[in-house]
């Protein structure tokens, strides 16, 4: 399924698509942060894995001296021991609270800056550890037997090569951890650029300050600057994945939405076709018809009434507009017909539709909502009283194959008031071997690929040249003669009925 980008922001910018965003974007966040913190426990266990197999390495290749020296100079200080307890345990805890609650959107991005917050703190407190430790420990010298290397004595007789002399750098250095731990918190989270950026406002004045007294500026700068490159490269990650997901998001509920409707819209015509009658295939008087609507639903209409005399009445109606809105004025004036014939089941058509007209004058014509329609009567000897409010033409197609015309005999309904609006009713007779064709305007306004209507006068046409002996049956007829001069598919609802008497 293909979305417009008007269509999508329409979507977008709904009630109900924003409560389904946040709710998407809530249980996203938790799953995220869970797999983020797990991340994180992993990565950490493995740089300790790392330390280990390295130390081991190098006990093992090393002389007994050298061994111990080596021992005695990664004795971990106390601070370093505190810094990665203290990271430590805000993983276990952000892994331990988003396990054991269902929380919010805003409470998980808490629980991120916590998090960031802390490990950045516990950053600074491992590099400040180094720091003390470098500068209480060892002290550099140039005597005895390494006299060309810098030498690190420890206690007064123990010496050992210096490793970097940049040992003044560790508080400078500690900026790369702060950046590469929120440049990977980017990577997991679902979180805009904005608020990814609140956890640096606050660690890296404090940084800075700690950096410029420990390591002086020129080191603190230089960090500075690659701390800033991969804060860049975190930010530009999380506006493209923010733009992506969002897209993403507003694609999948529309089209949820979508199928959602077309769901409703099924359910909606089983309804609508439900206020249909049945049609009449025994008795003295015979009803079919054939519907096909332009969309799930539309707003052609027929309902049908037999008397204790057993006169048919039927009401065929066409709403202005299409699908759900005409559907749905469809509905209320099928619960109008039933109340009128249930009241007096001896209605005539004229009373009919002048009640029909006056309904829709007070309850649909202040929302430019009108119909045009057709009530008759068809007794079973063969009187039919009709009367046609602004709608195409009806057709008998007599015995003899010669056509009569029932025009238009008022205005349609709902424009005017009850005492402006005359039915002007009608009387013909209808003999055994006529068909009366009862139609709306999506019949005759099938267009050709050259965009010409087939128009009342083919429609007509369609009509005479029906073949009454033939198989099949005029409403089944003049739907496959509709289709075969439609290009593509129906622009408006189609609905043929026919009425006629039995030999």
């Amino acid at each position: 399924m293909t979305t417009s980008p008007g269509a999508i922001s329409a979507v977008a910018a709904s009630d109900e698509y924003q409560e389904h965003y946040d709710l998407e974007m809530q249980a996203l966040m938790r799953r995220r942060l869970y797999w983020l913190c797990l991340a994180w426990l992993i990565v950490i266990a493995f740089q300790y894995l790392l330390s280990l197999a390295g130390f081991c390495y190098e006990c093992v290749t090393s002389t007994e001296l050298t061994w111990d020296m080596a021992a005695l100079t990664r004795m971990p200080d106390p601070v370093v021991i505190l810094g990665e307890a203290v990271r430590l345990t805000a993983l276990a805890w952000g892994l331990w609270t988003v396990r054991r609650s269902r929380m919010t959107y805003q409470e998980v991005l808490k629980t991120v800056y916590a998090l960031l917050i802390l490990t950045g703190l516990a950053s600074m407190v491992i590099a400040l550890g180094l720091h003390r430790g470098a500068d209480n420990a060892l002290t550099i010298t140039s005597r005895g037997p390494l006299a060309t290397a810098p030498t690190i004595v420890i206690g007064e007789s123990m010496r050992v090569p210096l490793i970097p002399e940049s040992a003044r750098m560790y508080m400078a250095l500690a900026a790369f951890p702060i950046a590469w731990s929120h440049l990977f918190a980017c990577v997991f989270l679902n979180w805009s650029p904005r608020q990814s950026l609140l956890p640096l406002v606050f660690l890296y004045p404090v940084w800075l300050g700690m950096a410029a007294l420990f390591s002086g500026w020129l080191s603190t700068s230089s960090s500075a600057g690659g701390a800033i490159l991969i804060g860049l490269g975190a930010y530009g990650l999380t506006a493209y994945k923010s733009g992506r997901l969002k897209g993403k998001l507003e694609k999948r509920y529309m089209q949820q939405s979508v199928q959602r409707v077309i769901r409703d819209l099924v359910d909606a015509r089983k309804i609508h076709e439900s206020y249909f009658p049945d049609p009449l295939s025994d008795g003295p008087i015979r009803l079919a018809y054939s519907y096909e609507p332009m969309r799930q639903v539309g707003g052609d209409f027929l309902h049908s009434h037999t008397d204790k005399n057993g006169t048919l009445h039927v009401t065929l109606l066409d709403v202005t507009g299409h699908g759900l809105a005409a559907a749905l004025t469809v509905n209320r004036i099928d619960g109008e017909l039933a109340r009128l014939y249930a009241e007096n089941p001896d209605t005539t058509p004229d009373e009919a539709i002048k009640l029909l007209n006056r309904y829709m004058h007070l309850t649909m014509a202040r929302h430019s909502i009108y119909a045009t329609g057709m009530c008759l009567s068809l007794s079973t000897d063969g009187q039919l009283r009709w009367t046609n409010a602004g709608h195409p033409p009806a057709f008998i197609r007599r015995a003899d194959q010669s056509i009569e015309q029932l025009n238009s005999t008022t205005f349609m309904l709902g424009v005017c008031p009850d005492a402006s609006f005359d039915p002007a009713a009608e009387v013909t007779q209808l003999e055994p071997g006529d068909v009366l064709v009862l139609y709306t305007d999506g019949a005759c306004e099938a267009r050709d690929h050259r965009g010409r209507q087939l128009g009342i006068n083919g429609f007509r046409q369609a009509v005479e040249s029906w073949n009454a002996g033939g198989k099949e049956d005029l409403v089944h007829f003049l739907p496959d003669v509709i289709r075969e001069y439609r290009e593509g598919p129906a622009v408006d609802d189609v609905l043929i009925t026919t009425l006629a008497r039995s030999a």
